[in-house]
């Protein structure tokens, strides 16, 4: 529920950035739509559902808000074509991954958490710059957009990483050190355990 009221105020507050009431809407909304996982799993709320809700929520909101930050040349081109660029990729993984292995897990890794967080602060900043330009307030308004462009170039390395990993899990060649950890020390228990019951014969 908390990601669907802050997807539906984060888009309705992008549609009227330059007002007050529509920049803190879309600010409130885009908080609360990040920070919903957390709420949820503290609280042992945590659903299927939920995720894929939660997922889908995230995307929405993301590609419409760079469609109408396109729109009021908020941003420049080049970030918002990157943000978008990452996550439409990691979308199409996703769908595929789901497709060849329903119940594979869809959860973003930590590289994928810090650049979506990193993502909608350039966002928000990029957006504050603009509102801030239109009331006159020309230095926060420069101040705002440096602050955006640095955390967007934040974003790139953990972006590219989660990115990554959206391919090796679409790939099928997600490789998990643990899971193959404990299969190479199930084997060699079976293997000893072998050579224990073809040993017992020669000892008596």
């Amino acid at each position: 529920l908390l990601s669907l009221i802050g997807t539906a105020a984060a888009c309705i507050g992008i549609k009227d950035p330059t007002t007050f009431k529509g920049f803190a809407a879309f600010v409130i909304g885009s908080v609360m739509d990040a920070l919903d996982g957390k709420l949820a799993r503290a609280t042992g709320g945590e659903t299927k559902l939920g995720k894929i809700v939660d997922h889908t929520g995230d995307k929405i909101k993301v590609f419409y808000t760079i469609w109408k930050m396109y729109e009021a040349d908020t941003a420049p081109r080049s970030i918002l074509g990157g943000i978008a660029a990452f996550n439409a990729i990691n979308a199409a993984c996703s769908i595929k991954t789901h497709i060849d292995n329903p119940d594979m897990s869809q959860a973003p890794e930590k590289s994928g958490k810090i650049a979506m967080a990193m993502e909608v602060v350039s966002l928000i900043l990029y957006s504050a710059g603009k509102f801030a330009e239109l009331h006159g307030l020309r230095k926060t308004s420069n101040t705002a957009r440096a602050l955006g462009g640095l955390a967007a170039a934040t974003a790139i390395i953990p972006a590219t990483l989660s990115t990554a990993s959206y391919i090796r899990r679409a790939s099928g060649n997600n490789h998990n050190p643990e899971k193959h950890q404990n299969t190479a020390v199930n084997r060699s228990l079976g293997i000893a355990a072998l050579l224990g019951r073809i040993g017992e014969p020669s000892r008596q």
